[in-house]
């Protein structure tokens, strides 16, 4: 038994030594599931929030489109407006009526120059000076009313 030299001492340290290490350890293991946990709830903010800003920028996107959709037929409208106003100037001017007087200046319409026909898209005519005053005046046409702008004007030169 004398081969059997156990200290008791030596062993109650090193099991100190080792309760202490374990102890160490599960401290770490402890303070890195605090850092795991903190991340992980950034994480997830950022992405809630990363989520919420691109459904934001899609309502906007979706906005955009809905608006832009809106002025093309708002265009489309214009523009068939202004060749249904064409065709009917080109009719006219082909076969005038009994009446080719500006309804403005009760005089006729001139082929060329500043009396030239002129039309707006609600389809009236006029003489192109009379018709110019007029809306730089009113923004209205003088016979229906209707809102006009000054670059509305149409002028329809004999072809």
């Amino acid at each position: 038994m004398a081969g059997n030299n156990v200290d008791p001492q030596k062993i109650d340290q090193k099991l100190e030594d080792t309760r202490t290490e374990v102890e160490e350890m599960k401290s770490l293991l402890e303070k890195e599931k605090r850092n795991h946990v903190t991340l992980l709830n950034k994480l997830k903010m950022h992405d809630n929030s990363t989520q919420v800003t691109i459904q934001n920028l899609q309502k906007r996107l979706d906005e955009l489109e809905k608006d832009q959709q809106l002025v093309l037929n708002q265009l489309l409208d214009e523009e068939r407006s202004h060749i249904v106003a064409t065709e009917e100037l080109k009719t006219f001017l082909v076969n005038p009526a009994d009446d080719i007087t500006c309804s403005i200046c009760l005089c006729s319409w001139e082929s060329t120059g500043p009396h030239c026909v002129a039309s707006l898209p609600c389809g009236h005519i006029f003489g192109m000076s009379c018709i110019q005053q007029c809306v730089l005046r009113t923004q209205l046409c003088p016979q229906c009313r209707a809102p006009v702008c000054y670059c509305d004007i149409l002028c329809h030169p004999p072809s």
